[in-house]
């Protein structure tokens, strides 16, 4: 976990040519999006081929990378598994700038969409939102979500959670954006229940840790940095560090009591993509 000993495991490749990749370090085709099924012993990612600006499409390979299998799915960020119950969730943001939450089997078959909805102010009625970011507690049969674009202090821009296809959804009090801020990547404890989530201008980065009745969110961590929003937000098993990535920066931050600052925040690699 602290990126010593890297292995390369499937290298840039050229399909054109069927060579490792040697073309511009900028626009490297390859996988964009990982995820693990220890259970099975699989690992899936979006990946880009030869032409960047094709979308990225789901591929599967097992632990041995005896075989690699393109199942054909089209997404665009995103990538969660559910192996337990045989599925995994993708967003894809293509269609008219919209985000849309998808599920599909782990062979890329039976794709569906799963509508994401909140309450308005009013309490009687719904209105659809679109996620910003998703993350699954399969063991609790929940998925939370942040909304994208959602206007700060409004209850589109609290935390929401849904069953796994997206119905009994539901949004926590109390975790409303501040004004100038937007939510953005997020991550779910399973056993403690604990969520953690950005919020950023794209200067000032705050780290919050919500527990479901618990009271109000807790800032763990808050930085000022020109590398805008953060993504692929991960808390570790024991609930002990957050790992995320901003920018081409992959950096990490210790939870412990009191608020982390930028001197405590360590940088793993300046060169992930």
């Amino acid at each position: 976990l602290d990126l010593t000993h890297v292995e390369t495991l499937l290298p840039p490749y050229d399909k054109r040519e069927g060579q490792p990749w040697t073309g511009s370090s900028s626009r490297v085709p390859g996988p964009t999006n990982l995820a693990l099924a220890s259970d099975l012993a699989e690992i899936y990612w979006l990946g880009r081929g030869q032409n960047w600006w094709y979308f990225p499409q789901l591929y599967r390979t097992g632990y041995d990378l005896a075989q690699t299998d393109l199942l054909g799915l089209v997404a665009d960020r995103g990538l969660w598994l559910d192996s337990g119950a045989g599925k995994l969730y993708v967003i894809n943001d293509f269609t008219h700038g919209s985000s849309v939450l998808y599920r599909t089997n782990l062979d890329g078959s039976v794709l569906e969409q799963i509508s994401l909805h909140y309450w308005r102010e009013d309490g009687l009625s719904n209105a659809p939102t679109q996620p910003m970011d998703v993350a699954l507690d399969p063991d609790a049969g929940k998925l939370y979500w942040t909304s994208k674009d959602a206007a700060a202090g409004s209850f589109e821009s609290r935390l929401h959670r849904s069953d796994m296809d997206g119905g009994n959804w539901e949004s926590y009090v109390g975790t409303e954006s501040p004004a100038g801020l937007a939510k953005g990547a997020l991550d779910v404890h399973g056993p403690s229940g604990a969520i953690y989530y950005v919020e950023s201008d794209g200067v000032a980065v705050r780290f919050y840790r919500y527990v479901p009745g618990g009271g109000l969110p807790d800032l763990v961590g808050t930085i000022t940095t020109s590398m805008g929003q953060p993504y692929d937000l991960s808390v570790d098993g024991n609930n002990t560090r957050l790992y995320w990535r901003q920018g081409s920066t992959l950096l990490s931050m210790r939870l412990a009591d009191g608020v982390m600052t930028a001197a405590e925040i360590e940088t793993l690699t300046e060169t992930c993509r």
